[in-house]
């Protein structure tokens, strides 16, 4: 019947993370059961992102947790550059089994987000909608307004796992493409990509 609460700070997550920087602070309880420990735990970190956990953590390994809160998609921008992408991303999710992605199940939103992509003549805002997470697999409903002109959409399923077999569609509605000194145009039309995006996708 082990019970315990715990407080831990972390004065940079870049000790951990080198692209990351700033402060997190996760704070909560653990409670022995029959089956492992149930946990309730809160977690603040760098650029205003939360997380609120509670659930199960199994002696078998097994998780039976539902996760909720936000981060800010800037977080990814390290990762990312030279793109850059601004805004916020929320999410509920639940993790059933093992750890591991096919045991993730949810969803995770934006709305209002922007990205600029230097290496292309396009940039993009109010970029909204959602990945639906289950089974291993990202279902993506994304649309996003082109900030030189009309607005794209992004949807269908991603495995997460192996060579990343895709179904995405990409639509284009009234898109502006434009050099100042060449030329202006407007592209309608649709884009697929079916295949492993690792290499032998169409």
């Amino acid at each position: 019947g082990a019970s315990a609460r715990y407080a831990v700070q972390i004065p940079n997550v870049g000790a951990l993370v080198p692209q990351l920087s700033g402060a997190a602070e996760l704070t909560g309880t653990a409670q022995q059961v029959a089956r492992g420990y149930d946990i309730d735990a809160s977690l603040h970190g760098p650029a205003g992102t939360t997380v609120s956990a509670q659930g199960l953590i199994g002696s078998d390994g097994q998780l039976a947790l539902d996760a909720t809160g936000q981060a800010q998609l800037g977080l990814a921008n390290p990762f990312l550059e030279p793109r850059n992408i601004a805004g916020i991303a929320n999410f509920d999710l639940t993790i059933d089994g093992p750890a591991a992605l096919s045991s993730v199940s949810g969803q995770i939103t934006t709305q209002g987000a922007r990205l600029a992509a230097p290496t292309l003549p396009l940039s993009f805002d109010d970029i909204s909608g959602a990945v639906r997470l289950s089974g291993g697999q990202a279902t993506l409903e994304l649309n996003a307004g082109v900030t030189e002109g009309g607005a794209i959409s992004i949807t269908g399923p991603l495995t997460l796992s192996g060579r990343y077999p895709a179904q995405i569609d990409v639509a284009l509605n009234n898109v502006v493409v434009s050099d100042p000194a060449l030329y202006t145009s407007l592209i309608n039309g649709g884009i697929s990509v079916n295949g492993a995006l690792l290499g032998g996708a169409r």
